[in-house]
């Protein structure tokens, strides 16, 4: 499978609404009100046109970067709970069907950082707790990863989310690459509209004052299983705190030493 060898990246401010019908073209990411716009070739002059028929528009600056350095480096396979993540640029033709094959495009979410990696631990350890977990509410989901694993895991139903577009092109992407489109549905928008959601098993993993917000404004006792990580070691008794004024039991804080820590907790 291909993937680009530079990426060419267009920082505009204001909110760009136009798609554009080009094979190059690999989407938008919105951010505070500002797009950048991904291509796999240069489009200078179109870009430049764009902005100037659109007077909300600027163009701040462009961008030439190397495909892997915007991702963090060309990662390997690796394996969690005996199942393989497998990068579309390594042989995928002979995988084991629990395996994942997985395209991080742009979007955050290859399960190299320690926030991602440390929930794909919690994850299969939750699940080894509780084999009835069916639904599931994955709250900023980039590339989609922690969704296809708890669908590799058992999980029937998994509602993705998250505020750019671009990851929920990635969710769909990786989905129907690994045959489980029909298990998880990915959504573009907030974390914070999804607060009447019941599900088995929430996983947050995002900035610190997104979870304030998140954990504040959620009933939850509407989720048997709570899995939070994105937050610095300073961080972690506040969460702590937040979730113990709302009745929920720490199980685990795994990750520690890594310098992100990640919570299991849950009303079991």
């Amino acid at each position: 499978m291909s993937y680009p060898d530079k990426l060419f990246i267009y920082y505009i401010r204001g909110k760009v609404t136009k798609e554009f019908d080009l094979p190059d073209y690999i989407g938008c990411w919105l951010e505070s009100g500002d797009s950048f716009l991904f291509f796999s070739n240069p489009h200078d002059e179109l870009i430049d046109e764009l902005v100037e028929k659109d007077k909300k528009l600027e163009l701040k600056d462009r961008f030439e970067v190397d495909y892997f350095d915007w991702i963090g480096g060309k990662i390997n396979s690796f394996e969690v709970g005996g199942i393989k993540i497998i990068p579309i640029w390594e042989d995928v033709n002979t995988i084991n069907q629990k395996d994942i094959v997985l395209d991080p495009g742009v979007v955050f979410g290859s399960g190299q950082h320690a926030t991602t990696h440390n929930c794909l631990i919690a994850i299969d350890y939750v699940f080894s707790k509780d084999k009835n977990i069916k639904q599931v509410l994955d709250l900023g989901c980039g590339t989609g990863i922690l969704s296809l694993f708890c669908a590799r895991l058992g999980a029937e139903k998994i509602l993705s989310v998250d505020l750019n577009p671009l990851a929920v092109k990635a969710v769909k992407k990786n989905a129907i690459l690994n045959k489980l489109e029909n298990k998880i549905l990915p959504i573009w928008g907030s974390a914070l509209d999804f607060s009447p959601i019941k599900s088995h098993l929430l996983v947050a993993n995002m900035h610190f004052d997104v979870i304030c917000q998140v954990t504040n404004l959620y009933n939850l006792n509407n989720f048997r299983w709570l899995i939070i990580s994105g937050i610095f070691p300073h961080q972690l008794r506040e969460i702590e705190n937040i979730l113990f004024r709302k009745g929920v039991k720490i199980h685990r804080v795994i990750g520690q030493s890594s310098g992100w820590p990640t919570i299991i907790g849950g009303h079991r």
